[in-house]
């Protein structure tokens, strides 16, 4: 999911949604880290 620049605010939906599931991710038996990889979308393609 490429997110807009205004939308990788961490404090606020979606980029807050993200960081919560990966915090609650990294939490699991087994896993070690998640990363969430936010960029400029439009540089990036």
């Amino acid at each position: 999911m490429m997110r807009a620049l205004q939308a990788q605010f961490t404090g606020r939906y979606p980029m807050k949604r993200l960081m919560e599931e990966a915090f609650r991710m990294e939490g699991l038996p087994g896993v070690e880290t998640i990363t969430v990889a936010a960029g400029f979308p439009w540089s990036d393609f």
